[in-house]
């Protein structure tokens, strides 16, 4: 080989190793950009954001709902402990009129675990309490709820809340707390912070967050959280184009299903979309009704007030968005 050819390969491989450079440059450029609220959203934006949330507490749960039930309210129905308890008045002998005013839903029956019965398709503890170790035992997996604490008298969970009234399980498939998951997904639209809202076929009229229970099979309750959100809004979740912004709250929701023996707990997680991504027919159309891009401003002033104080959620997110690049 000559000097000159060898002189022409050196500066080939320069030029292809700077090429090189180049596109990891780019490609790293990209990501950071992609990882990087300020950019994402926009400094003026933020600040909007940041002006319209004001001073924010953290998330404190709150016990308000619970009593009335969702899908079949018959069972609750007229209770005057509940509404002595929801005025703040004292309640004398409550343990008596509570035991009184056990609850169980028929539909919770029909799928409670019973010997002989498939566990993989029951997904409600038994009605006796104490059967749940045989029922793990011919195997079906219950939701790990190690993470709610509350304590027990006479080997039956006690609502860490309080009193609602009424004893059993009401609408509920798990003895003491049932995990639920809520994913808070923003968007930025012609200038706008967006979140999507879905209207609850329970409460036709009504916005909430997308959300849902905790299934055995999801293996973390982030998992959950996204099957939830394709399952109501038909947006499959793409790692690629959704920037985790983190946990916004974990605990008790306020919730009208709860008993003194049963109650709702969940955790909300927020997301960005970083580019566009494709939304498909929504699959849960017994529990949804449509679907909804909401710009967040007048949520954050409260003129536009969610379903069960879900309002509060969707701060906790903005909340947690404005947190992102100053973690």
């Amino acid at each position: 080989m000559n000097i000159f050819n060898f002189k022409n390969l050196i500066l080939a491989g320069l030029v292809i190793s700077t090429h090189k450079v180049q596109l990891y440059a780019s490609a790293l450029e990209e990501m950071i950009q992609n990882t990087n609220v300020h950019h994402l959203v926009g400094e003026a934006l933020l600040e909007d954001l940041r002006e319209n949330l004001g001073e924010f507490t953290p998330l404190v749960p709150e016990h308000t709902a619970f009593g009335e039930g969702v899908r079949c309210p018959e069972i609750y129905g007229d209770n005057p402990v509940r509404d002595a308890l929801k005025k703040g008045e004292e309640i004398t002998d409550y343990e008596k009129k509570a035991k009184a005013n056990y609850i169980v839903a028929k539909v919770v029956l029909d799928n409670a675990w019973a010997a002989g019965k498939d566990p993989k398709n029951s997904w409600a503890d038994p009605e006796n309490i104490f059967d749940i170790p045989q029922q793990l035992q011919a195997g079906r997996v219950r939701p790990d709820v190690k993470r709610f604490p509350y304590s027990e008298k006479d080997g039956i969970p006690q609502n860490p809340l309080g009193k609602t009234g009424f004893t059993g399980r009401g609408e509920l498939g798990l003895w003491g707390p049932n995990p639920a998951a809520d994913p808070v997904v923003f968007r930025v639209n012609q200038g706008q912070l967006q979140v999507l809202l879905v209207e609850r076929s329970d409460a036709e009229g009504e916005f909430a967050i997308p959300g849902g229970m905790v299934d055995p099979a999801d293996s973390t309750v982030s998992v959950a959280a996204l099957r939830e959100l394709r399952e109501e809004t038909g947006l499959e979740a793409v790692k690629e184009k959704m920037l985790f912004l983190g946990d916004v709250y974990s605990g008790h929701a306020d919730d009208p299903r709860d008993t003194d023996n049963a109650w709702m707990v969940t955790t909300v997680y927020a997301w960005l979309l970083t580019a566009d991504i494709e939304e498909g027919k929504i699959e849960s159309s017994d529990e949804v009704i449509s679907k909804k891009w909401q710009n967040v401003m007048p949520i954050l002033s409260g003129k536009l007030k969610l379903w069960e104080g879900h309002e509060d959620f969707v701060r906790g997110a903005v909340h947690t968005l404005l947190q992102y690049d100053v973690k």
